[in-house]
C-alpha cells in the first residue's frame, strides 16, 4: 500500500518532506541503500522519478523487520553472566541496566576472581569487563565497566555479531578498520575530486571492482556529510576482499559542497556486513556529537596520531571527557 501510494505521488510530483531522512541515511547506511536500490527498480518499471526523501520513508519501513530480528535474539536469552572487578555496587548498576534490556532473563553477576563459578551457572550470554581464558559454550560481550552506552541497540547488535565471533568487542571491530596506507591529508581541493581519488585508492587497495562508480552514484542521490562536519561515503553495494575504513583530514575544509566536511571515513565492507555497517555509523554518530573530539582529530599530523587521538576519543573512556 505505502509502495502504490508512493508510485502515485511521483506521477503527479507531489512530494512530502522527511524530518529523518538523513537521520535514517546516517543511522541505517545499508538500510537505505536498499531502499535506493528499490527505488531504481521501480523508476525503471514505472518510469518515474522518486524523490530522495520517498527512498527515506521506504527505508524506514524496511528498518522494521530488521529491529524485529534483533528483538528476536534479545528474547532467545534466558541466563546472563555478569563479570565486573567486584560483585558490588557497579555489578548492581549494570545488572540493572540490562533487566531494562532482558526482562524474561534471569541475570547473575560475578567479580572476576569468581569466574570459575561461572561455569556452574551454565549462562546463554555473558558480559565481561576482560576477556575469559574459560572453555564455556556461550558468546561473550566485552563491555567497559562504566557502561553509560550500554543500550538496547548496543547489545541487539553485538548479539547479531556475535553469532560469528563468540568474543566479540565493538570496539575492537571498529578500530581493526583503519590502516595507515589509507590514510590521508588534504588541502585546497574539491570534495568530489577528493571522493574521486581516495576511492580509487580504496578501490585498488581491497580489490573491490566498480567500488568509485557505486559510492559516486549513492553520493549523488544524498549527501554522507553530516552533523559537524563527519562524512561517511560509502557505494551502494558492498563486495571488497575485506573490511576497510579510509580516512581523509579536511583541515582547511573543501569546496563544491553546501556542508564544509573536515574528517571523510570512507566505508569498503565485504557483501553481506550489515552489522559492521550500523557499528560504524554507531561509533562515528558518537563522535559527531563532540565538536571539541572532532578540532583535535583535524589537527592530527600523520595517521598514527589520529588513530590514538581517536582511540582516546572512541574508546572505553567517557567521550564528554575530551
Amino acid at each position: 500500500m505505502h509502495v502504490a501510494a508512493l508510485i502515485e505521488r511521483s506521477r503527479k510530483e507531489v512530494n512530502f518532506k522527511n524530518p529523518y531522512l538523513e537521520h535514517i541515511s546516517k543511522e541505517y547506511p545499508v538500510i537505505f541503500n536498499f531502499a535506493v536500490m528499490f527505488a531504481k527498480w521501480l523508476e525503471e518499471e514505472f518510469q518515474l522519478t522518486i524523490a530522495s526523501d520517498e527512498i527515506g520513508y521506504l527505508a524506514t519501513h524496511m528498518t522494521v523487520p530488521y529491529h524485529k530480528w534483533q528483538q528476536s535474539l534479545i528474547e532467545n536469552i534466558y541466563r546472563i553472566a555478569v563479570v565486573c572487578s567486584s560483585g558490588g555496587g557497579m555489578a548492581y548498576l549494570v545488572e540493572m541496566k540490562l533487566r531494562r534490556i532482558f526482562p524474561r532473563a534471569k541475570i547473575q553477576t560475578f567479580s572476576m576472581f569468581e569466574i570459575e563459578k561461572i561455569q556452574d551457572y551454565y549462562p546463554d550470554l555473558i558480559f565481561s569487563i576482560i576477556e575469559l581464558t574459560l572453555a564455556i559454550d556461550c558468546p561473550v560481550i566485552l563491555m567497559s565497566e562504566v557502561q553509560s552506552e550500554l543500550d538496547y541497540l548496543e547489545v541487539s547488535e553485538n548479539l547479531s555479531l556475535l553469532k560469528s565471533d563468540e568474543n566479540f568487542s565493538i570496539e575492537r571491530s571498529f578500530f581493526e578498520l583503519f590502516s595507515q596506507s589509507l590514510f590521508q591529508i588534504e588541502t585546497h581541493r574539491a570534495y568530489s575530486d577528493i571522493l574521486v581519488d581516495l576511492a580509487d585508492q580504496v578501490e585498488e587497495q581491497v580489490a573491490f571492482a566498480g567500488y568509485k562508480d557505486s559510492l559516486m552514484e549513492r553520493e549523488n542521490y544524498l549527501s554522507t556529510i553530516y552533523q559537524n562536519g563527519i562524512a561517511i561515503p560509502h557505494p551502494l553495494i558492498m563486495s571488497g576482499k575485506e573490511n576497510r575504513l579510509a580516512v581523509c583530514l579536511l583541515p582547511e575544509g573543501t569546496s563544491g559542497t553546501e556542508r564544509s566536511p573536515k574528517i571523510i571515513f570512507m566505508v569498503s565492507l565485504k557483501a553481506e556486513q550489515l552489522d559492521v555497517h550500523q557499528i560504524i555509523s554507531k561509533e562515528l554518530s558518537k563522535l559527531m556529537n563532540h565538536p571539541a573530539a572532532i578540532k583535535t582529530l583535524v589537527e592530527s599530523k600523520d595517521y598514527h596520531e589520529f588513530y590514538y587521538t581517536l582511540k582516546r576519543v572512541l574508546g572505553r573512556r567517557n567521550l564528554i571527557e575530551h
